[in-house]
């Protein structure tokens, strides 16, 4: 039995709450625009954690669409898209894509149309959403606008490098893009312009990092490390939790817990910049709510 324990650290005060915890496995943590909920994937579902209360609640929404742990909500929370497995029996297989829910949670819309897409992130103005993918065997990042049109591959893709590009996600002035990549041979993290140009390699070492999100205030960018020649963002592994500034600079190692993919794969922190939330996988139970 997994034991997920939801935290937030505050980069202020450099201490951890914990908000949840729950005997099945919670992922990846997106606070509301008015800091008062999280929201969290457990079990093909979506569920609300409004902070002060010990209890998930289930979102609406369609059942038969499987959410992962990739999502997020736009700036003025009146949009949420999200990985999302809905099976097709023609195929005889499970589609990948990325899903939209407008008018407080309605069915979700699917809008991309190809396919296999992870949902990472939303433009700050929710005009787009920005994901990792797959084209024609490549990984790629790709951009496409939530009211349909035509998606724009910024990074990799058939004409690309044939490296792994992962987890991008805008600053919150729109100016640049951080996201993940092999390219240099190790796994760390980028920043590019948003049409993928102007690149900037922001850490470099033995250790594998992933999941940058930078701070709505501008100032950090908040990820994890996998050990070094760790290959893909494994489940449920050892893993240290950092802090480094947007511009780049000093990286700050903040603790070490068993977590890694759907520990924070998504757009993470507080509206106001000064908490950042996560999820622990222990092992095992000790009592914790369900």
């Amino acid at each position: 039995m997994t034991h997920s324990v939801v935290e937030a650290y505050n980069v202020n005060s450099g201490r951890t709450e914990i908000l949840l915890e729950a005997n099945f496995r919670v992922e990846s943590p997106n606070w509301s625009p008015d800091g008062r909920r999280l929201y969290v994937n457990g079990g093909g579902r979506l569920y609300c954690l409004t902070l002060g209360e010990a209890s998930l609640q289930l979102v609406s929404g369609d059942a038969t669409v499987r959410v992962s742990n990739d999502h997020g909500l736009s700036r003025d929370g009146s949009m949420v898209a999200m990985t999302a497995f809905v099976r097709d029996d023609e195929a005889g297989r499970d589609r990948t894509g990325i899903f939209l829910i407008r008018k407080a949670w309605q069915t979700p819309a699917l809008v991309t149309s190809a396919e296999p897409s992870w949902f990472h992130g939303f433009s700050p103005d929710g005009s787009d959403i920005i994901y990792s993918c797959i084209r024609d065997d490549v990984f790629a990042i790709g951009v496409s606008p939530v009211n349909g049109g035509t998606e724009t591959l910024v990074l990799g893709g058939p004409e690309g490098d044939g490296h792994h590009y992962d987890c991008p996600e805008f600053t919150p002035d729109g100016a640049a893009i951080w996201f993940n990549s092999d390219r240099a041979g190790t796994m760390d993290l980028w920043r590019a312009d948003p049409q993928g140009g102007a690149l900037h390699r922001m850490t470099q070492g033995p250790r594998a990092d992933w999941f940058p999100h930078p701070s709505p205030d501008g100032r950090h960018v908040c990820f994890l490390s996998f050990a070094p020649g760790t290959r893909g963002h494994l489940h449920d592994a050892p893993v240290t939790l950092h802090l480094m500034p947007q511009q780049g600079g000093e990286v700050r190692t903040l603790g070490s817990f068993q977590g890694g993919n759907g520990s924070m794969n998504s757009p993470c922190w507080s509206p106001d910049g000064a908490r950042f939330a996560y999820v622990r996988h222990d092992p095992c139970s000790t009592g914790a709510n369900a």
